[in-house]
């Protein structure tokens, strides 16, 4: 009989190791660095559109930046206002002379990568396509020791080493003492990230693209490039961080004295049944029925226990689980099923009303 191995995993990339920014950050960006005083919305949105999921998600977020005041919408043109240009301004530093090419291959990207773009320190390491795609990868795989902006022979080492480690940690001492080395001629460092990339062969960079990529859930075929892929996954992280607006209270039903009739109709009613083999309570489906079948308005079956349960809470009623001895037909114990908190219910107590 042969057993399968089943080794450890190796350190995998994660878009959530991302910094998250607000929707409207791409919106406030390109207008302040359009070079006019106001764009046509339509052009806004055609040059963002790659950024966001569709054209209903960049109309809301438009929408909010002229309900906060932070953009002026007027005649279909959009312009920033002085509170617009002064946030997105505190995001990525000065944006005079900057051009829209400038804010998505290097801005944008860099606060997605947790840089702080208003250092120029930061803008010049991100001048370089390849230090963005090492940052990308350190950030994504949550590499440790190479710093915000690293080298990529600094990094390639470092992801060597984790690699190593998940399979073999009890060889930490040895690897620990191996200083920093070309691993560009490297056959076996070549080796191991192909494999942990999924590749057969290559390069060290093919291994590493392999690697951005498949974090970045880029499909090989995919036209994008990871300057966009980092700005689309920052803003999806935001987006799911975002309060939740909190649910508008919803009205009962029925109103305080249309409460205490309904319950008062459910009491008379219940008085009249039985269900067997329980003494001083029926069940709730059981009370619906009778009453739909003597003619009164109670809506559907999940309606009127919605109802119910509203009068226990307004003490007008009382309300029992079925947690006790005897026989309950299960088809009418599903239906008398009423949610109740965080609990349920299952009869009326009709023995003292």
């Amino acid at each position: 009989m042969k057993t399968k191995r089943l080794l450890p995993a190796l350190p995998k990339a994660k878009v959530d190791n991302l910094a998250a920014f607000d929707a409207g950050l791409p919106v406030l960006a390109m207008l302040c660095v359009s070079g006019t005083e106001s764009l046509a919305q339509e052009d806004v949105e055609a040059a963002l559109a790659a950024l966001y999921p569709d054209s209903a998600t960049l109309k809301s977020v438009i929408a909010r930046l002229n309900a906060n005041g932070d953009v002026k919408l007027k005649a279909g043109a959009l312009s920033v206002s002085s509170a617009g240009r002064a946030k997105v301004e505190d995001m990525l530093g000065p944006l005079a002379g900057r051009s829209w090419s400038d804010v998505t291959s290097r801005l944008l990207p860099g606060l997605a990568l947790g840089l702080d773009m208003r250092i120029q320190k930061a803008r010049a390491y991100l001048a370089r396509k390849e230090n963005l795609e090492t940052a990308a990868l350190a950030r994504l795989f949550d590499v440790k020791g190479v710093g915000r902006m690293p080298s990529r022979a600094g990094l390639r080492f470092a992801l060597l080493r984790a690699f190593l480690l998940a399979r073999m940690p009890e060889c930490e001492p040895a690897i620990s003492e191996i200083t920093m080395q070309n691993t560009s001629r490297d056959a076996i460092s070549r080796a191991i990230l192909l494999g942990a990339a999924g590749l057969k062969r290559g390069t060290l960079r093919d291994a590493e693209s392999a690697l951005l990529r498949q974090g970045l859930t880029m499909d090989s075929e995919t036209k994008g490039i990871v300057a966009d892929s980092l700005v689309r996954a920052a803003l999806v992280k935001g987006a799911a961080q975002m309060p939740k607006p909190p649910a508008p209270r919803i009205a009962l039903r029925v109103q305080s004295d249309d409460l205490a009739d309904f319950a008062a109709t459910v009491r008379d009613l219940a008085r009249t049944l039985h269900t067997a083999p329980f003494t001083g309570r029926v069940a709730i489906a059981q009370v619906y029925d009778a009453g739909i079948m003597r003619g009164l308005e109670f809506g559907s079956l999940e309606t009127f226990k919605e109802q119910v349960a509203a009068a226990c809470r307004a003490g007008l009623l009382d309300l029992e689980r079925y947690d006790i001895a005897g026989p309950l037909d299960s088809v009418l114990r599903d239906r008398s099923r009423t949610a109740f908190g965080r609990d349920e219910r299952h009869f009326i107590v009709n023995e003292w009303i």
